[in-house]
């Protein structure tokens, strides 16, 4: 359950509602990607296009988060809870160990 406030906030306009929402942020990157790519550029894009699509994206959203940003061989994920961002991660481990 995300916790949301309204916080009161003085603009060029005068006072209006402002709404902030509690999230847990999640970052992770590929342990030895550079030598990865080294040893064989092509394969490892390929493996890691297809853990994006196929693993990391389907289970950010199975724990109720979203993809922020793509950044190389890492990502930053947004989740509603530190319970939820803790699934994730301990699941997405489990799945790219097998």
């Amino acid at each position: 359950m995300s916790l949301i406030k309204p916080v009161a906030a003085n603009g060029p306009s005068g006072s209006h509602l402002r709404i902030r929402k509690m999230a847990a942020i999640v970052f992770a990157d590929v342990a030895g990607y550079s030598r990865l790519m080294q040893t064989d550029e092509d394969d490892t894009h390929r493996r890691l296009m297809q853990l994006k699509t196929q693993l990391i994206e389907p289970q950010v959203g199975a724990n109720h988060g979203r993809v922020v940003k793509h950044m190389g061989d890492g990502f930053l994920a947004v989740f509603d809870t530190p319970q939820d961002a803790a699934n994730f991660s301990v699941g997405l481990q489990g799945l790219v160990g097998e």
